[in-house]
């Protein structure tokens, strides 16, 4: 029998590159200008997010929600869970309400986190009784708590130690969760283990061996929770060493 593989994707992806600290990743387009991140820089704030998790009382395998806008804010938080081991249930952005109560009472995660502008739709839900922390994607990095004790995504990585230990994950060891309306109307769960991302990954860059600095950003207006979209384009673009770029976002745009 072989033994296991140990890879951790997120901090694979991360570090994989020997120019990480200048290597663009991310380019996130905002109203009048733009955002851009390196490999270092997702990297770091990525640890710090993890960090925060792990001091919030996530463990390794439990679940974090995930419902974001394409954003830096999604790529953090996803990169984040997965150093620590956790699980992201990805919740795509165009789902109804009713969808996402059925994920959040599937999955039970232990944190979610949600845009600004969707925590007044989603109040119903987020004021149930429950002990999930709830992570607010807000521009005001400064700004304190919201109210109901919801927690300020930024603000709590810009204070966050970034000295967080990287769990040490197997080929079976989960990375996501992902849902689906069933014709009845339950819900299918799909699974991605690490070795799953990496082996999809490894895949879809396996035809461009080459590929230089000045390449043009890959630009795409899909939802980024999609489980088609992160596991073949998103993550093998990382993978690559290329740069994400967000467009302009329009989530009545999207088919369900």
């Amino acid at each position: 029998m072989s033994e296991s593989t140990i890879c951790n994707f997120a901090a694979t992806i991360c570090r994989k590159h020997e120019n990480a600290v200048y290597r663009l990743a991310l380019e996130e387009k905002r109203g009048a200008g733009s955002n851009t991140y390196t490999y270092g820089g997702l990297d770091y704030l990525s640890d710090k997010f993890a960090s925060t998790l792990q001091q919030g009382g996530v463990k390794q395998g439990e679940v974090v929600a995930v419902r974001l806008s394409p954003s830096a804010a999604l790529v953090v938080a996803h990169l984040g869970v997965l150093k620590l081991g956790a699980v992201v249930a990805a919740i795509p952005v165009q789902m109804e309400t009713s969808f996402i109560n059925q994920v959040l009472q599937e999955s039970q995660p232990q944190a979610l986190v949600i845009d600004e502008a969707e925590s007044t739709r989603l109040a119903s839900l987020l004021d149930r009784p429950n002990t999930a922390t709830i992570f607010i994607v807000s521009d005001y990095v400064s700004k304190n708590d919201f109210a109901n004790g919801y927690k300020n995504f930024w603000r709590e990585i810009n204070f966050a130690d970034a000295d967080v230990q990287i769990a040490q994950t197997d080929e079976a060891s989960l990375a996501y969760y992902f849902f689906a309306a069933d014709k009845n109307p339950q819900l299918k769960k799909l699974t991605v283990t690490h070795d799953d991302l990496l082996a999809a990954s490894q895949a879809a860059a396996s035809d461009e061996d080459s590929f230089g600095e000045d390449e043009l950003p890959f630009q795409t207006s899909k939802d980024w929770a999609a489980m088609e979209v992160l596991t073949g384009e998103i993550f093998p673009v990382l993978y690559r060493g290329q740069c994400l770029s967000t467009r302009d976002f329009d989530v009545k745009k999207l088919s369900p």
